[in-house]
C-alpha cells in the first residue's frame, strides 16, 4: 500500500515486530512481510498485515491524530473495520464523521507513524493505491 500513489513508500509494519501495539509507519518499499498487507476495495473489512493474526487498528475511540499501530484481529472489532474507497480512501467503515488512514503532515521521511484524520475528499494525505496481486501461472 503506497501513499499517494508513491511506488518507492510503503505502509510499513515498524521494525516487522509483529505484535499487539506496534506502529504502522511510511518507509522504503523492501518488499518485506512487514509492507503486505491485505484489503478488498469496496467492502467493510480488515486491513491485515498478510501471513499475520494481525490488523491495522486505530485504538479505542479513535480521534483526529491517532496513531495507527497493529493489532491482533478481532472480527467485528470497530476499530479494524476499514473501507478501501473507489476515491482511494481507507476510511474507518464505523466512525461518523468519518476518518481516514492519513499521511501525518505529508511527511515521506522513513519512521513517519501514519494517523487517522477527518476524510476530505481532496486531502491528498488519505490517497492510498495498491498493486494488485499477480496470479501465480
Amino acid at each position: 500500500i503506497h501513499p499517494n500513489g508513491n511506488q518507492d513508500k510503503c505502509l510499513d509494519v515498524r521494525g516487522a515486530n509483529f505484535a499487539n501495539g506496534t506502529f504502522v509507519q511510511i518507509y522504503d518499499c523492501n518488499g518485506t512481510p512487514a509492507q503486505q498487507w491485505t484489503i478488498v476495495r469496496g467492502t467493510s473489512t480488515s486491513l491485515q498485515a498478510a501471513g499475520t493474526a494481525y490488523c491495522l487498528d486505530a485504538g479505542s475511540g479513535p480521534q483526529n491524530g491517532a496513531q495507527m499501530k497493529i493489532w491482533q484481529c478481532s472480527n467485528g472489532r470497530a476499530a479494524q473495520s476499514w473501507n478501501y474507497t473507489n476515491g482511494d480512501h481507507i476510511e474507518l467503515s464505523t466512525s461518523e464523521p468519518a476518518e481516514c488512514l492519513d499521511l501525518t503532515d505529508g511527511n515521506l521521511e522513513n519512521w513517519s507513524v501514519v494517523q487517522v484524520y477527518q476524510c476530505f475528499d481532496q486531502n491528498t494525505n488519505q490517497v492510498w493505491t495498491t498493486v494488485p496481486e499477480v496470479p501465480l501461472s
